[in-house]
């Protein structure tokens, strides 16, 4: 695999805006940890496809972990995971969100 001369983090980037930067990331030899609550369940299957898809031809390195932002350890794990796997974080991506369909005027 090639080096990248970035590392990114990114949380919430199994859908929407987050895969988008992820994969843009990739394309732009970023190496990149995709990190959320989701990754490596069976409802996040196509999005990690497609992580692995870019990365496979772009040849940069990239990480892919289960993140819960409420449990410190987990945050502290995955941020030295990233440092010893992929090198120091330059790039930092928060697009978790929570949404739900409804009209503008039923939000609270």
């Amino acid at each position: 695999m090639k080096a990248a001369r970035q590392v990114a983090f990114t949380r919430g980037d199994l859908s929407g805006i987050g895969l988008a930067a992820a994969i843009k990331m990739l394309e732009r030899s970023v190496a990149v940890c995709v990190a959320s609550r989701r990754a490596k369940t069976s409802r996040a299957k196509n999005a990690q496809d497609r992580i692995e898809a870019v990365a496979s031809k772009t040849q940069i390195h990239r990480l892919i972990r289960q993140l819960d932002l409420q449990n410190p350890s987990s945050v502290d794990r995955t941020v030295s995971t990233i440092d010893h796997e992929l090198g120091p974080i330059s790039i930092l991506v928060n697009a978790a969100g929570i949404y739900s369909h409804q009209p503008i005027s039923s939000h609270d």
